[in-house]
């Protein structure tokens, strides 16, 4: 694997220093509409890049939605806003952020529940994107605090409830610290980018993660995950209506469904549909859930053969699997020792993890691919290469920067090993 810890330039030789409280105080949470359509106009009278951040209470609450968004902006200071008062005053709020660039840490875990709300950006920046192609692999966001601004940030309130009314002092300064530091920390490492002539790599990373973003889709049973583990069709009547059971009772009460009957103990009963209701009793679940799944559970017992689920089939996977190349397909094989090597050489030249330039997923697609290169010759096997490499990194969501640099670095002894 290439090397991990990279060469980074110096930050100086300030002392770390721990952050607990805001520079400007503790800001109060914004949880009725008239602080709400007030801090849109303190928003539109702020200048700049927008920092974003979201709070979640998905192990308390039915959905994965926001409860506390964070914005700060020169000019306005911090504004802590509970985004489930109203949707008026959202769109109050939308009217400024849906025509602001924004700075958030890992974008792609916040983009899906603000585009819920109704917000979405001008232009996306990343600080996560920006460590990355420093060479940081997946940096949190404390780890760069401290790495470039010289400060740390407590990280260990991420799984508070978020929903709770009202929010202590401490959680509130957790958040506001969140969002304080985003637009010097951006500075900092898009300086750096910069340095190394990585701006383009950054712009089409971070409008990657923006096209792609979009609100999380209802849930239904067949999401579940271990179901392929049930064998027969009676087992997933079973595990849809218990499913079912707890995911009304859930909503209802805006509780996490989890809480009201595990995953584990979903497939545990529908394992056995013999044993189901004995399974089912044993179980300590609120009387209503319980009465409710014996219904449910009974049911799908009883259910004709014709009326029983079958999951979706998904497409027969066109790859083989890779653990049989060296045998059954030799020429994908060897193009996906040439790709791997390749690769792990120039992550180890960029000062990048092997990752950042391609997943495994991808580079095995593209050895697929070029190992069924049939060149004639009168063709130009270097342009054949590249098209069969660029596509099939296209396929995978590769950037043109990243296909660029593999496509650059690998064909010659692609075509060495199989032209």
């Amino acid at each position: 694997m290439p090397k991990v810890l990279p060469t980074l330039k110096p930050q100086g030789v300030r002392p770390t220093v721990h952050v607990s409280i805001p520079r400007d105080g503790i800001p109060p949470l914004l949880d009725n509409e008239s602080a709400l359509y007030d801090a849109a106009e303190k928003l539109q009278r702020g200048e700049g890049l927008i920092a974003v951040d979201t709070e979640r209470a998905a192990d308390y609450r039915y959905d994965d939605r926001a409860y506390l968004v964070q914005l700060r902006r020169p000019g306005c200071g911090t504004l802590l806003v509970d985004p489930t008062v109203s949707d008026a005053a959202n769109a109050a709020l939308g009217k400024v952020l849906n025509h602001s660039e924004w700075i958030l840490h890992a974008a792609h875990t916040d983009l899906p529940y603000l585009t819920a709300i109704g917000w979405h950006p001008t232009r996306l920046h990343d600080t996560q994107i920006t460590g990355r192609l420093l060479g940081l692999g997946q940096p949190g966001l404390s780890h760069m605090l401290e790495h470039f601004c010289g400060i740390t940030i407590n990280k260990d309130k991420g799984q508070e409830d978020w929903s709770a009314r009202p929010l202590s002092e401490d959680l509130l300064a957790y958040a506001a610290l969140d969002v304080e530091h985003l637009g010097e920390l951006l500075a900092i490492t898009l300086e750096q980018i910069d340095e190394r002539g990585r701006r383009q790599w950054y712009v089409q990373e971070c409008s990657s993660v923006l096209d792609r973003s979009i609100a999380l889709p209802t849930p239904t049973w067949t999401d579940m995950k271990g179901l392929s583990a049930l064998r027969s069709a009676r087992s997933l009547a079973i595990a849809r209506a218990l499913w079912r059971v707890r995911d009304d009772y859930a909503s209802t009460h805006n509780l996490s469904p989890h809480r009201i009957i595990k995953r584990k103990d979903i497939l545990r009963i529908a394992q056995s549909p013999h044993q189901a209701l004995d399974e089912l009793h044993s179980l300590a679940i609120p009387a209503t859930v319980q009465r409710r799944a014996d219904i449910a559970v009974k049911e799908a017992l009883h259910l004709p053969q014709r009326a029983l689920p079958r999951l979706p089939r998904h497409p027969v996977a066109q790859i083989p699997a890779y653990t049989r190349w060296e045998t059954d397909h030799p020429r994908a094989f060897m193009a996906l020792e040439v790709l791997v090597n390749r690769t792990h050489t120039l992550a180890e030249e960029l000062d990048l993890t092997m990752d950042t330039l391609a997943t495994m997923k991808t580079l095995r697609t593209v050895a697929w691919e070029t190992s069924r290169i049939k060149v004639d010759y009168s063709q130009d096997p270097v342009a054949v290469f590249e098209s069969t490499v660029g596509t099939a990194m296209e396929s995978q969501g590769s950037r043109p920067w990243q296909i660029d640099l593999i496509a650059n670095s690998s064909i010659p002894a692609l075509i060495d090993r199989l032209y």
